[in-house]
Formats: C-alpha cells, structure tokens, sequence
C-alpha cells in the first residue's frame, strides 16, 4: 500500500509545475489565523520552560508557517511534505535549524528521537491520510512527542468538504471517512 500512494503523491511532481508563485495567504497549506496561533504557544512555551523548541510541521506546502516562525529564537524547525516546492526547499540553505524532508509523515516521525517534539503542527494534512493507517501514525506520534508537548491540528469540517483521501478511493457519493469536525 505505501508503494501504491507513494506512487500516487508521485502526480504531486506535476502540480508543482502548476504552482510557481511564491507562497502567499490564501494559497493551500498554512493562514496567517493558524500561524499566529502556532506562534503564540511557541512564544509562552519559550518563556515558561526557557529551553529551545523542536518545533515539527506535516505537510509544509508553500512553506508559509515556516516563514514566519523559523526566525523565532531558540526554535529548532522539522518537517515533510510527499512533495517538497523548489524555493521551499531552498529556505534550508538559508537556515541552519531548518529540517525538511520530501516524504511521508509515518516514515519521517519514525527517524525523529523518542521524546524530542515540543509542538506538532499540521493545518489541513490530516484528513489526508489513510483512516487505517491513522493508528500507526498517532501511535509513533505519541512516542515523538515530549510528555507536556502541544498537539495543533487544524481540520476541516464537515459543511466545508470533504477534503479527505478517501474521496479518491471510495465510490462516488460515499461518505469520506477521514477526520473532519
């Protein structure tokens, strides 16, 4: 199965080509309402535990959230997309405490160490994944996770979709069975 959707997310090659603007509120992925919100728990965890943040994003898209917080002091900057954008993948060479990894979220938590993450961000990526697979991926998630760290998931709801993956592999007019509120 993981060959079969990595060869899926193999298509996501080809809307890159369809997407060479750079990133800007409004494109797909981060909204300036859910990166201030990731940064306001980021800027009171800083003052609180006085420790730098490791600091992980599924599904970067345009990269916009990276933008906006990877100058924050004391931040060390994961994350993974299937598919990385060029000048997303550039801002690399820019930071050196930005890490990003063109694959899926399963395979790149598995490297993460035990313990490590203090914030888990992900704004609209998870109705993407496979409903069977979800347990797997919560399950290494949980170990990643430092004990007192912070979940954000931001997830559409049912009167604004679906926008899930099953809507590609269900029958047309079958309920999509992904997470949505």
């Amino acid at each position: 199965r993981e060959k079969l959707l990595n060869e899926g997310y193999s298509f996501v090659e080809t809307l890159k080509l369809l997407y060479e603007k750079p990133a800007v509120s409004g494109s797909f992925g981060a909204t300036p309402g859910t990166v201030k919100l990731v940064m306001d728990v980021i800027q009171k965890r800083l003052e609180t535990t006085q420790k730098d943040q490791l600091i992980y994003e599924a599904g970067v898209g345009m990269g916009y959230a990276i933008r906006n917080i990877v100058e924050m002091p004391g931040i060390q900057y994961y994350g993974c997309d299937v598919a990385l954008f060029p000048e997303v993948a550039e801002l690399c060479k820019t930071y050196s405490n930005l890490h990003l990894h063109e694959r899926n979220l399963y395979m790149d938590l598995l490297d993460m160490d035990n313990h490590s993450i203090d914030v888990f961000y992900a704004d609209n990526v998870i109705e993407h994944l496979i409903p069977d697979e979800i347990d797997r991926i919560f399950r290494v998630l949980y170990k990643k996770m430092k004990r007192k760290g912070n979940l954000i998931l931001f997830i559409p709801n049912w009167h604004n979709g679906p926008h899930d993956v099953s809507m590609y592999y269900t029958k047309k007019g079958t309920r999509a069975t992904g997470f949505h509120f």
